[in-house]
């Protein structure tokens, strides 16, 4: 699985490594937006998503964490999340993931964790996910037992709403679909 990039956390899977060496493309480097003066959000977000197109043409079989620049954005004090220059950046991850066969992960470990009220990636991107005929995947990021399955239901629920009639489950015999 291909984590969406972070520089700062450690390299697991290749995926940090490819992460913009200035600040503006990790989560973590939001919080510096604001406080430096010049600086335009929502370059950092569209450089964000321009280094999650470059993991998907990697092909990996799940791409995670596809909007995780909005971890910190719970109450949009950085960048607006409805911005068409955010949508048009996020549209296009999401094709190079459409045209690489990824499955889109749907991820429950930032409202577990407390850092957001939704998941990864947000409702409309899973709206337009869905639209391109793409796969998801639910998981957890889980770091300890009891968030192994936390907001599975609710993730399930969404992913229903957004039109999806089954996802994909990862078993000993690779991938299979199961009905919602």
């Amino acid at each position: 699985m291909y984590h969406a990039p972070c520089r700062h956390t450690n390299d697991r899977n290749g995926a940090a490594a490819s992460a913009p060496a200035d600040p503006g493309g990790c989560p973590h480097d939001v919080r510096q937006l604001g406080q430096r003066p010049g600086r335009d959000p929502l370059a950092a977000v569209e450089a964000y998503f321009a280094e999650v197109e470059k993991v998907a043409a990697k092909g990996p079989d799940i791409l995670a964490h596809i909007d995780l620049i909005k971890k910190l954005n719970g109450e949009g004090e950085f960048f607006d999340e409805e911005a068409p220059r955010y949508r048009a950046a996020a549209l296009k991850a999401l094709s190079a993931a459409k045209e690489h066969n990824c499955l889109l992960e749907v991820n429950t470990g930032g409202v577990y964790r407390g850092y957001r009220k939704d998941f990864y990636p947000s409702a409309w991107m899973l709206e337009e996910w869905n639209k391109m005929g793409g796969k998801v995947i639910i998981t957890s990021d889980s770091h300890d037992v009891s968030s192994l399955t936390f907001g599975f239901e609710e993730a399930a629920a969404a992913i229903k709403a957004a039109g999806f009639t089954s996802v994909e489950v990862l078993t000993g015999h690779g991938f299979e679909t199961q009905e919602l």
